[in-house]
């Protein structure tokens, strides 16, 4: 199996497309962005991203600050996780939920690797056309449904 890790700017369109193998933890997918050569950015993630020793190599030495919610049992550290990252959050969720709702990621019928690429990059395509007209017609975007009704 696979893992998809996609990468959104603030507006909730995707940046950054990539797919993992199901078995590497997601921290490793933090390795795999270094390759890719991404600095000087803001990322932020979900509890599976947390690493502490990870999120140090990040902010030293690619200048990449990595912002994730703190799990229950790490009271004495600090986390800088707040109303303004929780938002954020929720639009990288509602990107997913339409992807697998409306666009059904999960159901691609793909034979091959590369048959499966080319359907997540045309539902990922679909959905940031559809934020386009949204954002260019003056409405809410991830308002998938109402986007090509004028």
């Amino acid at each position: 199996g696979f893992k998809l890790q996609v990468m959104l700017t603030d507006r909730g369109v995707a940046a950054l497309v990539s797919i993992t193998p199901a078995h590497w933890h997601y921290v490793c997918f933090l390795d795999h962005l270094l390759e890719l050569q991404v600095y000087n950015c803001q990322i932020i993630a979900d509890k599976a991203y947390l690493s502490l020793r990870q999120q140090k190599i990040l902010r030293q030495d690619h200048k990449i600050e990595l912002i994730t919610p703190l799990r229950g049992n790490m009271k004495h550290q600090k986390s800088p996780w707040n109303s303004f990252y929780r938002g954020l959050r929720k639009k990288i969720e509602t990107f997913f939920s339409q992807l697998c709702d409306q666009f059904h990621l999960r159901c691609s019928y793909a034979k091959s690797f590369n048959g499966l690429c080319s359907r997540i990059c045309s539902k990922i395509s679909g959905i940031t056309i559809l934020n386009w007209l949204n954002l260019n017609n003056n409405r809410p975007l991830n308002l998938l449904k109402h986007a090509l009704a004028f």
